[in-house]
């Protein structure tokens, strides 16, 4: 009969366990084992155990918004996991970028500064100075010769460094979220619409597959995504039945598109290469 094992609780560090009497973490690269607290410490106890013998040990200096950026990236992940609610991909990816690498701007900015030295002035003044980089990670400069602000970049992480500081708050780390005052660039819509010869230049250069995609697309006003997850059985007697996909889960709807008829749609899903 094997030995009763001890129930590992949720939200837990990566890689840390409940073992007999204490919590300990594993090392993924040696396999080394550390022990952190015992099992009938508080659950924040633990993670700030995590904090000083596991990430601190490895990193010197204090705490810093790197390794809470990194403990955030692991809850979410077991949440998402526990949950059985899928990231995004685009959201993983953009993730990845800004939070994972030492190299990003927000961890260039941040990385190595104690979460609770972090000011609301100093978000805000990366917020100001936060340039569009080309591909050799170079600032862009408009016709006029200024540097062009990345608007939607530094929204965007201005929302992740409020969620790591939300967290923070949560576990412990830090005592306040410098991020809520911190002023959103204002962005208007784009204004930007493709011309008619545009499209026609496109389309005639697109293999088919792409060429059906850019039709579904355009006629029915479908995200690149609505149009991967397309069916067969999207096809009914009434129209094309549409889903948003991107919209939240209660502003989710599903609609009909009559733009074009059911054997000109059938005909146009069979065209792409997941129906062959």
């Amino acid at each position: 009969m094997g030995r009763r094992r001890c129930k590992t609780p949720d939200h837990l560090p990566p890689r840390v366990y409940a073992h007999r009497t204490r919590y300990r973490h594993v090392s993924k690269q040696t396999n080394k084992t550390i022990m952190l607290c015992s099992l009938d410490a508080p659950i924040e106890n633990v993670w700030r155990s995590y904090q000083a013998l596991v990430l601190d040990a490895n990193e010197p200096g204090l705490s810093t918004f790197w390794n809470l950026a990194q403990m955030w990236m692991a809850d979410t992940k077991s949440e998402a996991k526990r949950t059985r609610k899928k990231i995004a991909d685009a959201t993983a990816v953009y993730r990845r970028r800004r939070v994972e690498t030492k190299t990003s701007p927000i961890m260039i900015a941040f990385g190595d500064k104690d979460p609770n030295e972090i000011r609301t002035l100093d978000v805000q003044l990366y917020m100001g100075t936060r340039y569009q980089l080309d591909q050799y990670k170079k600032v862009v400069i408009d016709e006029d010769g200024d540097k062009v602000i990345a608007a939607d970049q530094a929204n965007k992480e201005r929302g992740i460094m409020s969620q790591i500081f939300d967290f923070g708050l949560r576990k412990g780390f830090c005592n306040h979220n410098p991020i809520k005052a911190v002023q959103k660039h204002k962005v208007g819509p784009r204004d930007r619409y493709i011309t008619d010869d545009e499209f026609l230049a496109l389309h005639s250069a697109a293999p088919g597959y792409i060429q059906t995609m850019m039709e579904l697309s355009y006629c029915c006003a479908l995200r690149l995504e609505d149009v991967f997850n397309l069916q067969i059985k999207n096809i009914t007697a009434d129209g094309l039945l549409c889903k948003d996909s991107k919209a939240s889960e209660t502003k989710k709807k599903e609609v009909f598109s009559f733009c074009l008829p059911a054997f000109l749609i059938m005909r146009l899903l069979q065209q792409l290469p997941y129906y062959q």
